[in-house]
């Protein structure tokens, strides 16, 4: 996907059947073309504090002509953007550091088997350090919980060793498994919150006597040009060239960007969906 906060390299937002949008290349400035009414409502309705809305956003800009009013929109609607949330896994899901360690061991362990290595055993000082570790899983520092599940896996050879580690790891793995579904439920409720109120402030725009959102007028008159031509007698007797009027792709438009700006509002609570019943199953077989 081409980067589309870099100047210059032309992009198209796309839609794809599920209805997410995305940028694509387009090549020479020759060759592009006014944004389509889908990509404006795309834009519209887009959270510009998010990385992929904002760069729905600039694909009007790098898709459209020079000087176009989908460029100067794009720019409108990223000057108009909220602060964007600070603090740990805002926008990138927090990892599950205790997972990972065992996966590492895991490779280590294949690849200590394919190169015939013998498997390690616990020695005087291993079971020494176990003995010393807190029974209680949430008061094992990482760096120790970490040790002991890496040590889990790679620690096989002995079927003594391995019962002790594994009784050990399990419950240690099993509390980081949980720690790490409350983080990402945390992280993806923060995501929904803000797509949320970037969607509220184009319905409030909408249907309030406020001043409309940015680019509604530029939606009209696309809807308005997409629209079917009359024939020339039916352009003589409705006194205009298209099968709608400019008032009724304004009303069109209105309609367009509600609609998007709900189904924006309910995705963002879809996604809470999955993270939410993955804590519940961990911590009701916990």
């Amino acid at each position: 996907m081409t980067d589309p906060t870099m100047r210059g390299a032309p992009v198209n937002v796309l839609r794809s059947a599920e209805g997410n949008t995305g940028v694509q290349s387009l090549g020479p400035a020759a060759h592009r073309a006014p944004a389509t009414s889908d990509q404006i409502v795309a834009a519209i309705v887009a959270d510009p504090a998010d990385g992929f809305g904002r760069g729905t956003i600039m694909g009007l800009e790098h898709s459209t002509p020079s000087g176009s009013a989908e460029g100067g929109l794009a720019r409108q609607l990223i000057a108009r953007a909220q602060p964007r949330p600070t603090g740990p896994g805002t926008f990138s899901a927090p990892a599950n550091p205790v997972f990972s360690a065992s996966q590492s061991g895991l490779a280590m362990f294949e690849a200590n088997r394919r190169a015939g290595v013998e498997q390690p055993r616990l020695g005087a000082s291993d079971l020494a350090w176990i003995e010393r570790l807190p029974a209680d899983p949430a008061a094992v520092p990482l760096e120790d919980a970490r040790r002991i599940v890496t040590m889990a896996v790679t620690h096989s050879a002995d079927e003594g060793d391995a019962r002790l580690l594994r009784s050990i790891a399990g419950p240690i793995s099993r509390h980081h498994e949980i720690e790490h579904a409350r983080a990402v439920l945390d992280h993806r409720q923060r995501l929904a919150e803000q797509t949320k109120a970037s969607a509220r402030a184009v319905v409030l725009a909408l249907t309030t006597t406020a001043a409309d959102p940015p680019g509604l007028g530029l939606l009209a008159e696309r809807v308005y040009a997409e629209s079917p031509q009359l024939d020339p007698a039916q352009r003589v007797a409705a006194g205009r060239d298209r099968v709608i009027s400019m008032d009724e792709a304004r009303d069109v438009a209105k309609a367009r960007l509600l609609a998007a700006a709900h189904a924006r509002a309910e995705q963002a609570d879809r996604s809470l969906e999955y993270p939410a019943r993955r804590l519940r199953e961990l911590t009701a077989a916990d």
